[in-house]
């Protein structure tokens, strides 16, 4: 049943899209204010909702639906008419026109509940293009926006799906132009990367921080709370969180300690009993007490702080001592668990980092060990000396809109020497292309001898000229005075 209305509401969008209505620059404004009006206006009705299935923090998901609102309300303003005549027009000068790719399938995810499906909506309809919206599997909002959003929307752009197992186990019997995907589902996200599809997260090896041993110790505090914050921020379940540690050896315990200290100020000691702090469902918990109790068994890391309260809650852990073929980071864990690896060079941070796939990196240091790491890492964003808030909220990051549209290149008359040129043709066609030139490599010769000093062996031979005018010059005047005086007596 499931499959069948899913296949239905794909065809319906999908008719909507040949027809071309949701390309209109009206129809993107109204769809924009429609969707920014009934968001804003069911704020705390939103809030409670997520709260209720997710137990996060509230000013968590105030911070996720704020960041959506502003998202949709920037989407709006491209849309005004004006401005979005001109962009046209000027693109067209330019010999771009961009339409619309087609009938998009949205799959929303429990990380980022608002972000991962609101935001790219709204970016679908700046683009011009309709949407099936597959909600989150949170009980609570989807029932509260599926009505609301299935009344305010055009019904015949853009479907509301609620969620099931056999829904999405039907997606890949559709052809949409593009399927955009933020859960972790292991065989929906396999099947999907063989069609266009947009990941997230685009990696699970686990998002590494790197401290070089030339980060100041006197910003470890400092540190100390973006890492704290950036790895237990939504228990660490945010798509660009904090996997693990790969922090220098000369550094390890002072920073150990400082994070220490930072997760007990933010959380208090008992972070089971803190409001803000996300709790982790019962489910995962469990797969996390025992990746935390296996490590600790085999000798494979050290807890410092947290793992299980008396409830059974995991709570922010810390845990020191990890080996690099610990399980602790070979994938995403998925929870508020940071291992800490000591390493003893750049070089051996990269070479555990690459060995795993990460979407974005943390690094610290000086100038010139942040520009190697971010040279040698494959991640699709390194964020230098930072660990800012808003790449733990939602997605991180927002959809470019040229993965969202297609582009067609627009080519005005071609004045050049080809132009004139018909059958039949001259048999000297060296009079139109010309004779061709050698190519000669130019560099500029070291206007003085002075700027050869800035070669060892410049500088050597300068060095050795300037020694040996010097001591021949000493030479002479001793043995002319010798002479003198010889002569005078």
């Amino acid at each position: 049943m499931a499959d069948i209305e899913l296949k239905r509401a794909f065809t319906k969008v999908q008719s909507s899209a040949i027809d071309g209505r949701a390309s209109y620059s009206r129809f993107r404004e109204d769809q924009l204010a429609a969707l920014f009006n009934l968001l804003s206006s069911n704020e705390d009705a939103i809030i409670k909702a997520l709260k209720t299935d997710t137990g996060r923090p509230t000013y968590e998901l105030a911070l996720e639906l704020s960041t959506v609102l502003k998202h949709v309300q920037a989407c709006f303003k491209e849309t005004e008419f004006k401005k979005f005549a001109s962009g046209t027009a000027e693109k067209l000068a330019k010999g771009e026109i961009l339409k619309p790719l087609g009938a998009v399938l949205i799959v929303g995810g429990v990380a980022a509940p608002l972000d991962s499906w609101l935001s790219p909506l709204a970016s679908n309809i700046v683009a011009g293009n309709t949407a099936v919206i597959i909600l989150p599997e949170l009980p609570t909002l989807s029932a509260l926006l599926h009505p609301i959003l299935s009344a305010g929307l055009n019904p015949f752009a853009y479907q509301l799906l609620l969620p099931s197992s056999s829904l999405t186990s039907s997606i890949t019997s559709l052809s949409p132009s593009l399927t955009i995907y933020t859960g972790t589902n292991p065989t929906l996200r396999a099947s999907l990367s063989s069609v266009k599809s947009i990941l997230y997260p685009t990696a699970t090896g686990g998002n590494p921080l790197i401290i070089s041993s030339s980060a100041p110790s006197s910003t470890i505090a400092s540190l100390a709370r973006l890492v704290a914050r950036g790895a237990f921020y939504n228990a660490g379940r945010s798509l660009n969180s904090i996997n693990y540690v790969l922090v220098h050896e000369e550094l390890v315990q002072t920073f150990t300690e400082a994070l220490v200290s930072a997760t007990k100020e933010m959380f208090g000691v008992d972070a089971g009993l803190s409001d803000d702090f996300a709790k982790v469902a019962a489910s995962e918990a469990g797969r996390l007490r025992g990746a935390i109790g296996e490590a600790v068994r085999s000798g494979e890391g050290k807890v410092v702080i947290g793992g299980v309260d008396k409830d059974g809650v995991v709570v922010p852990t810390i845990i020191t001592n990890v080996t690099r073929t610990s399980a602790l980071i070979q994938q995403r864990l998925e929870g508020p668990v940071l291992p800490i690896v000591s390493i003893s060079s750049l070089e051996d941070a990269l070479s555990i980092a690459l060995s795993k796939s990460g979407s974005v990196a943390y690094v610290f240091g000086n100038s010139a060990d942040c520009h190697y790491l971010a040279h040698e890492l494959n991640v699709s964003t390194v964020y230098n000396n930072d660990i800012p808030l808003e790449a733990l909220i939602g997605l991180g990051t927002t959809l470019p809109s040229s993965l969202l549209t297609k582009s067609t290149t627009y080519l005005s008359p071609l004045k050049t020497p080809l132009s004139s040129i018909f059958p039949p043709f001259t048999s000297n066609l060296r009079t139109i292309f010309g004779v061709a030139k050698a190519l000669k490599v130019k560099r500029a010769p070291h206007a003085t001898p002075i700027l050869r000093s800035f070669f060892p062996q410049g500088l050597f031979l300068m060095v050795g000229g300037i020694l040996s005018v010097i001591l021949s010059g000493t030479g002479y005047g001793v043995f002319s005075l010798f002479k003198y005086y010889t002569r005078s007596l």
